[in-house]
């Protein structure tokens, strides 16, 4: 079941880190880049976003992701290129944990594999220099900030974006300088309002909604020159993420929401780059069967008002009351300009259900079990110790996203009725962060985040995530969660304790 019918005639593939994926909006303030880009190009254009967050152009290639990729890749696609990020953790040398890179040897390697591997599948590859993080001097963004780990600016044996440039000559590469774009924005807000108008608070290198958007814009902007396609770049009324929404099947008298992002692009000014300068009231009208609110917890309504408004984000609940396939609009409207958001769901009649549970009291353990076949099916990167989980090398480094290669895996298998996993739980770590994936492929390459946690607290956290996952009788779904500590340390271990997975099995 899809929202929309629309048929795509060019598709651009994008490949890279955190700073370009895509991300659950229900269960994090974080939005990449490419998943802005989306919703910026001209009609009819696709831009199938690969990006995975924690990655290098090593582990992206190395663990498989790239094949995947490749594997869809057609004659008169193009793929965009971002890593430096992760290549950076060694701090200009290649790493042990697959990530870090020294920027004219092993990177450049990765990179050059890139570019030939799309020609050879006929594809065009485009270079992107990697956004900037906010690292202030002053009121400048400092030589790391740019990706320059060398002494000075003027040195550039740790410049990665000088290597990708060489890169790009060596091959004949086209070359979007994203790095020299973001820092314009980044310095254009300045070292304060940067933080609340392109940066998460979390860390100083992931955007928020309005960050992504912004940088988004200068990266659609360049493409724009290239004349790769036809139609005009969508830089008026109110973007929308997502655009379109499939709620799936949904249990009549069930409720099913959705985070949505709106940023007025009429707000945005500027020749060279583009920031938001202006606030507009945005209004909100739901359709039949939906109901919006500005946060979960409070009672949600058929119309909303987003006041003073740049980029915001608000709720919308669908509650089938019958079986049909429902397909609406939800409009928007501003002194902006207009948007809608292409929404649908069907509701599904319970005929014969039960309660399934699957209960870790800790992951060293045997599951409780009923109605489905559960295990711990595979520790990577990790070790046992006792009742919780240490790094395999006897230290964690100091992250900001996740490892790739370091993941608790759990296997659900349904039994002889579709189940449809409808809570997952469990109490973590005071010092670890994570995220939860669950994939429906052993590659684990088309996930999708159930929840995270991206701060470190000084007590343990039991996290609770409301889902809607369906597994069709006989049928198997795979949850990883993958840890990361924000501080290096060579005591921490990883507990996850009370893991409860729950829903029905139906008929």
């Amino acid at each position: 079941m899809a929202c929309s019918n629309e048929q795509k005639a060019l598709t651009i593939h994008t490949i890279g880190d955190s700073t370009m994926a895509d991300y659950e909006e229900n269960t994090t303030d974080v939005r990449g880049w490419g998943e802005m880009l989306a919703h910026i190009v001209p009609e009819g254009v696709v831009v199938d976003n690969q990006a995975i967050p924690g990655r290098s152009s090593r582990s992206f290639y190395s663990e498989g992701s790239w094949a995947k990729v490749l594997s869809s890749v057609k004659p008169g696609d193009y793929v965009l290129i971002q890593f430096a990020h992760n290549n950076e953790k060694e701090n200009g040398l290649d790493g042990a944990d697959g990530r870090g890179t020294a920027p004219w040897t092993t990177y450049t390697t990765y990179l050059t594999k890139y570019v030939e591997e799309t020609r050879a599948a006929g594809g065009t590859p485009i270079l992107v220099q990697p956004v900037v993080r906010r690292y202030f001097d002053g009121n400048y963004i400092t030589a790391r900030g740019r990706h320059n780990l060398s002494p000075s600016d003027a040195d550039t044996t740790l410049d990665y974006t000088a290597a990708m440039r060489w890169v790009a000559s060596q091959t004949n590469t086209p070359l979007i300088d994203l790095c020299t774009q973001t820092r314009k924005i980044v310095e254009a807000y300045g070292p304060i309002d940067s933080k609340s108008q392109v940066f998460v608070a979390a860390d100083n290198t992931h955007t928020s909604a309005g960050g992504a958007t912004l940088f988004a814009v200068a990266a659609a902007q360049i493409l724009d020159t290239m004349n790769i396609w036809h139609g005009k770049l969508r830089l008026s009324g109110i973007l929308t993420n997502p655009a379109v929404y499939d709620y799936g099947q949904v249990f009549v008298g069930d409720t099913a929401w959705q985070c949505f992002d709106i940023a007025c692009l009429d707000g945005l000014q500027g020749s060279d780059f583009k920031v938001f300068a202006k606030n507009y009231d945005v209004c909100v009208s739901a359709p039949r069967g939906y109901l919006l609110s500005h946060r979960l917890g409070e009672t949600p309504k058929d119309t909303l008002i987003l006041s003073g408004t740049r980029v915001a984000s608000f709720f919308a609940c669908y509650v089938p009351s019958d079986t049909l396939l429902q397909k609406y609009i939800i409009e928007l409207s501003s002194g902006c300009g207009r948007g809608s958001i292409a929404v649908c769901g069907k509701g599904r009649q319970v005929l014969n259900s039960e309660p399934i549970s699957v209960v870790w009291s800790d992951l060293s353990r045997r599951a409780t079990t009923q109605g489905v076949d559960a295990k711990v099916s595979i520790i990577k990167g990790l070790a046992k110790v006792d009742s919780t989980f240490a790094i395999v090398d006897g230290r964690w480094p100091a992250d900001i996203d996740e490892d790739g290669s370091r993941f608790v895996q759990l296997k659900l298998t349904a039994q002889d009725k579709d189940l449809n996993i409808n809570r997952v739980e469990l109490t973590s770590s005071a010092n670890i962060c994570y995220r939860l994936s669950y994939a429906f492929g052993n590659d684990f390459f088309m996930r999708s985040t159930i929840g995270e946690k991206q701060h470190e607290t000084t007590t343990s956290v039991h996290d609770i995530y409301n889902t809607s996952i369906r597994v069709p009788a006989k049928q198997t779904v795979l949850f990883r969660l993958y840890p990361w500590s924000r501080s290096e340390s060579d005591s921490k271990t990883l507990s996850l304790k009370d893991v409860v997975i729950s829903g029905v099995a139906v008929e």
